[in-house]
């Protein structure tokens, strides 16, 4: 193992000085800028390397204290990791949370980027996205894994659905017998080997959706939220798929503050615009977790069937506004609830003693 030798001056000293550090991070270099008491000292490329660029900071800004940002993306956290592990304070933001201005978006370059995240740093305008642990964002990878084999399944079936159709073969359905058949037809048929082909993907994913499944329970309990589970699915409409999804992206309800930021990561909150004395909503924001928002609507309208309240919340809802907008209201109340009995770690109780004059917030 090598060891790289750094050469310091030593009356150069940057002792109680903040060094900031914007990076834009790309897959074979990184574009870096360095800003300290509001001065541009640097602008450089360089190659990804944690350890390269702190053996830089240590050079040419020794004894300073290292600030760094960049933009979650492809690379995930492994560079916040390393960059912590040097001692470096490094955080990750959401690339729409960047205060830009018009020059910068119509001029947008990689250096122009790195620049933007040194100064928003430097002025305390950035807010940091949550960085999962290890474990957690191996269990989140496991669980999207799962869900993209699903997706090829889905691709998968239509494909020989269509096939079907389209050598004018019958098809029987997806049970363990009527797939026996499908193949039997397909040997038989002179285009037949097009389907099998179809057919092996199709038990492939079918193998690994079941393997991802099992790694999911098991990485359940090595993070010891098997529980966590169980509470999750005695909230009405939450299933096993739920709660594990909501285990995935959420991770813990603790990192909320508030209802409305828990709201907000999963888009169930309206996009507005006010000036002057007009304010005027703009329908459900674009911004959301997509899978856990579609969840959680699946999940109330399972829930307006088997929670007395929520149902006659619904029907109130339903009153002023049509049914799709109503069932946003109530997923946003199941959300709540979620977050509640997760919190305390208590099974759900349904409100027994409910009268006809709830009130719909």
């Amino acid at each position: 193992m090598t060891t790289s030798k750094v050469t310091v001056n030593s009356k150069l000293s940057f002792e109680n000085t903040e060094i900031f550090v914007g990076l834009d991070v790309h897959k074979k270099s990184w574009k870096v800028t360095i800003r300290f008491n509001d001065i541009e000292m640097k602008a450089f490329s360089m190659n990804p390397d944690p350890v390269a660029l702190k053996t830089h900071l240590d050079k040419n800004y020794p004894k300073g204290t290292y600030n760094t940002v960049y933009e979650a993306g492809f690379c995930g956290f492994w560079i916040h990791r390393k960059l912590t592990k040097l001692g470096i304070n490094s955080i990750v933001v959401n690339p729409a949370d960047i205060p830009q201005t018009n020059k910068d978006k119509q001029f947008k370059t990689d250096t122009r980027d790195s620049k933007t995240l040194a100064k928003t740093l430097e002025n305390k305008q950035l807010t940091p996205i949550h960085i999962p642990t290890v474990e957690e964002e191996r269990f989140r990878s496991i669980y999207r894994l799962r869900n993209q084999f699903k997706k090829d399944m889905t691709r998968t079936k239509n494909r020989i659905k269509s096939h079907f159709a389209l050598y004018g073969i019958e098809f029987g359905g997806w049970s363990v017998k009527n797939l026996t058949i499908l193949r039997k037809k397909s040997e038989e048929h002179d285009e037949g080997f097009l389907i099998l082909e179809l057919l092996d993907m199709h038990d492939l994913l079918k193998l690994k959706i079941k393997q991802q499944s099992a790694k999911i329970k098991q990485q359940l309990k090595v993070l010891k939220k098997d529980k966590e589970c169980d509470i999750l699915e005695s909230v009405p409409g939450v299933a096993t798929l739920t709660s594990e999804l909501l285990i995935a992206e959420v991770i813990s309800p603790t990192r909320f503050e508030s209802d409305d930021q828990l709201s907000s990561y999963a888009g169930l909150v309206p996009s507005t615009a006010s000036s002057g004395e007009k304010d005027i909503s703009r329908g459900i924001t674009s911004r959301r977790k997509g899978a856990l928002r579609h969840a959680l609507v699946e999940a109330a309208w399972k829930a307006t069937n088997c929670d007395p309240e929520l149902a006659l919340a619904f029907s109130k809802l339903c009153l002023r506004m049509t049914k799709n907008k109503a069932i946003i209201r109530i997923a946003k109340k199941l959300l709540i609830r979620i977050k509640r009995v997760w919190t305390k770690m208590e099974p759900y109780k349904k409100n027994v003693n409910m009268t006809t004059q709830t009130i719909i917030n």
